[in-house]
């Protein structure tokens, strides 16, 4: 297969690999966000790093439920916009807990740098994130009318 032809089909609304593509570029901006907060938040001004953790998630979690929604799926299974939302935050605070949990673990108990336990972490938020929305918010077979 072409590269070319690879792209197009990483880029077609309805494949699963090119939800998956676009969910990496929408996670990677937003991972860019959360990060960066992180690093400023903790490093410049001195916050907590499980606070600056904590905001620069919901911060990256905001960036994401708009690529989502906007860029990532084109197929929703809420009718209500407002249960979709409700959804979304509580697949968020679970990933939130996984993220300051991991934090915790990585950086306070083991004392590795908050910067290399955040990209530790990132990779299991990150499955937890996609796997979660896409059974939960954009399936095809999975239409509620809630």
């Amino acid at each position: 297969m072409k590269p070319t032809e690879m792209l197009k089909k990483m880029m077609n609304q309805q494949s699963l690999l090119g939800e998956i593509f676009r969910y990496l570029v929408i996670g990677g901006i937003a991972f860019i966000a959360d990060y960066g907060t992180l690093l400023t938040l903790n490093k410049v001004f001195d916050v907590n790093y499980l606070w600056a953790a904590s905001l620069a998630f919901c911060f990256g979690i905001l960036v994401n439920y708009l690529g989502s929604i906007y860029f990532v799926f084109h197929v929703r299974s809420m009718q209500n916009v407002h249960i979709e939302r409700i959804l979304f935050l509580v697949i968020g605070l679970v990933g939130l807990g996984l993220n300051d949990g991991m934090l915790f673990l990585l950086t306070g108990q083991f004392l590795i740098p908050v910067e290399y336990s955040k990209l530790l972490t990132q990779i299991v938020v990150l499955g937890w994130n996609f796997a979660a929305r896409k059974l939960l918010l954009f399936s095809k077979g999975n239409k509620h009318v809630a």
